[in-house]
């Protein structure tokens, strides 16, 4: 099998960072978001609900990033406070629609939060200082058929210290909440490789 013969959807990725990284091995792969993309490459962007591509393009495999800023562990507070039950279902049942989607690899990613108890503990939590970015930053991965990534380069994190002591990790530090959220949303560049090397070559070896 070919590289090109293999379709592949990444969802809710505006950045298209994995994306790149299929294309530059040769994968038939699409970002889909309902922005418009910011990686530069609109020719490989579907404007979309995921689902709809899904349906779409029948793709062999789909890593998917359902929003999480209803299903992470600091957001419980401010549901609660703010009476934000009926986005947190919704949000709920999107990550489900994910993970249940209609396609035979998925890797599905969210932050640390309350899926690992509402759906299962995830397969895999991985960092980005595994895979050669100095930040912290846990990311679960719930797979359906792929194995666990393994880590390429492991380094020492680095952590921001406010003035107060206070250790922060990646752009914790960054006050505009908008742009943290959207700083925080993008795929770190050694986990988006080694994601297209290692689950690429999965498909492509026959799994």
């Amino acid at each position: 099998m070919n590289p090109q013969d293999i379709d592949i959807i990444v969802g809710c990725e505006e950045s298209q960072a994995i994306t790149i990284e299929f294309r530059k091995r040769g994968f038939n792969a699409f970002s889909c978001d309902l922005k418009p993309c910011s990686g530069g490459h609109p020719e490989w962007h579907l404007q979309m609900d995921v689902h709809k591509a899904i349906e779409i393009i029948k793709p062999k495999a789909a890593i998917l990033h359902p929003p999480c800023y209803r299903l992470n562990i600091r957001a419980q507070y401010w549901n609660k406070v703010k009476n934000l039950e009926k986005e947190k279902q919704e949000a709920i049942d999107f990550f489900m629609s994910c993970v249940n989607a209609n396609v035979e690899f998925i890797g599905t990613e969210n932050p640390v939060g309350i899926m690992s108890t509402i759906y299962r503990k995830p397969d895999q939590i991985i960092q980005p200082y595994w895979f050669g970015d100095t930040e912290s930053k846990k990311t679960c991965l719930w797979l359906k058929g792929f194995p666990k990534l393994k880590p390429t380069k492991i380094v020492e994190p680095v952590y921001h210290i406010s003035k107060t002591g206070k250790k922060y990790s990646f752009n914790d530090k960054i006050w505009d909440k908008k742009l943290r959220s959207e700083l925080r949303s993008k795929t770190f560049p050694g986990i988006a490789e080694a994601i297209a090397e290692q689950w690429g070559s999965f498909l492509l070896n026959g799994y």
